[in-house]
C-alpha cells in the first residue's frame, strides 16, 4: 500500500496533461500511486494516458460528471495514507511529495495540509495558504461556511479524515464544478487539523481558460444555490458521522484558528437558524463562553474569506 495517492482530475487539458503527470512521477519521494480521472473528455487525453508506460499510473475513463464525480471516482481508486490532489493544469515542484510526508510527520494532530502556489502562464507571483498551524473550525464551517483554504492542486488530506465526506455521489450534480470547496469543508467538519505547508509551492497554471481563476465570484441566484447546497453538504456530512453543533463547538474551541470575536459571529448567526432549538442555543453558548474562561486554543492566524469566496 503506497504512501500516498496523487488523483489528477482531468477534462479537455490534454495539452498540459503529460506535464502535469510527469511532474509526478519525477518526484524523489517514490511512494506513491497516481491515479488520473478523465472525465470524459473529448480530446487527445486518452491516448495521452495510455501511452504512459508506469506502474504506479492508474487510470480512470468515465463519462462527463463534473469535479466531484472525478474526486468520487479517484478516492474509490486509491489506497494511500495521505491523499494529494492536482488540477490537469497544474504542477508539482520538485521535492514537493517529500515535502508533505515529512510536514504531516512533523506535525503529530496534522490532517490537512495547504500548499502555497507560483503562478506561471498567463501570470507570476506567489499566492499563500496561509501560516502556520491553521487549526480546526468546524462549527464555523457548519454555520457560516468559512472557508480556509487553497485550490485543489495545493490540497492534501489524511486519508482518515477524508473517508469522513468522500466519496459524495448524491451532490455530484451540484458541485460539478469548484468541489475543491467541499475538501476545504469537509476536512474540518471531519475534525482534521489543518497546516500551512512553508514550501515549495505548487505551480498553478494560469492559461486565461481557467474556470475561476480572475474572474468574478458567484452572484445572484447562482450564489443562493451555491449557498444550498453547501449548507446540504454540511448537514449531511454532520449527520453521518453522528456531529451536532454542540460537538463541533467543542472542537473549534480546543483546536480552532480563528478568533474568539470570530467565533462569536458565527454563535449569532447559528442563533438565527430555525432549525435549531433554544436548548442547543442555550448548550452552544455555554460552551462557547466556556472557551472564552478556560482558554481556547484559537488564534487569529487564519485568513477567514467568508462563506464560499476564494
Amino acid at each position: 500500500m503506497p504512501e500516498i495517492s496523487v488523483i489528477v482530475n482531468n477534462c479537455n487539458y490534454g495539452r498540459f496533461l503529460s506535464e502535469a503527470v510527469n511532474s509526478v512521477l519525477a518526484q524523489d519521494y517514490r511512494d506513491f500511486e497516481l491515479i488520473v480521472v478523465d472525465d470524459g473528455s473529448t480530446d487527445d487525453s486518452r491516448r495521452i494516458m495510455e501511452s504512459v508506460k508506469d506502474e504506479r499510473v492508474r487510470c480512470v475513463f468515465k463519462e462527463n460528471g463534473g469535479q466531484l464525480s472525478a474526486f468520487n471516482a479517484g478516492f474509490l481508486k486509491s489506497s494511500g495514507e495521505i491523499l494529494c490532489f492536482l488540477d490537469a493544469d497544474d504542477m508539482y515542484p520538485p521535492g514537493y511529495l517529500r515535502a508533505v510526508v515529512r510536514m504531516f510527520g512533523a506535525c503529530p494532530d496534522c490532517g490537512c495540509l495547504l500548499a502555497k502556489q507560483e503562478l506561471f502562464g498567463n501570470a507570476s507571483g506567489v499566492r499563500s495558504g496561509g501560516s502556520g498551524r491553521l487549526g480546526c473550525n468546524p462549527f464555523s464551517v457548519a454555520v457560516r461556511h468559512v472557508w480556509i483554504g487553497a485550490p485543489t492542486s495545493a490540497y492534501s488530506i489524511c486519508r482518515r479524515f477524508a473517508e469522513k465526506f468522500l466519496p459524495r455521489f448524491e451532490d455530484e450534480r451540484a458541485w460539478k464544478t469548484r468541489a475543491d470547496d467541499l475538501l476545504v469543508w469537509g476536512a474540518e467538519l471531519a475534525g482534521a487539523v489543518k497546516y500551512a505547508l512553508p514550501a515549495p509551492p505548487i505551480r498553478y497554471r494560469v492559461h486565461g481558460k481557467n474556470l475561476f481563476f480572475g474572474k468574478k465570484d458567484f452572484t445572484g441566484d447562482e450564489l443562493a444555490a451555491r449557498r444550498k447546497a453547501a449548507e446540504k453538504f454540511c448537514r449531511d456530512v454532520m449527520a453521518a458521522n453522528g456531529l451536532d453543533y454542540a460537538s463541533l463547538l467543542r472542537r473549534e474551541n480546543a483546536c480552532g484558528g480563528l478568533s474568539f470575536s470570530s467565533r462569536c459571529l458565527s454563535y449569532l448567526k447559528f442563533c438565527r437558524l430555525d432549525t435549531v432549538t433554544f436548548r442547543e442555543k442555550a448548550a452552544c453558548g455555554g460552551i462557547l463562553l466556556g472557551g472564552l474562561i478556560f482558554g481556547s486554543r484559537g488564534a487569529a492566524v487564519a485568513d477567514e474569506t467568508g462563506e464560499t469566496g476564494k
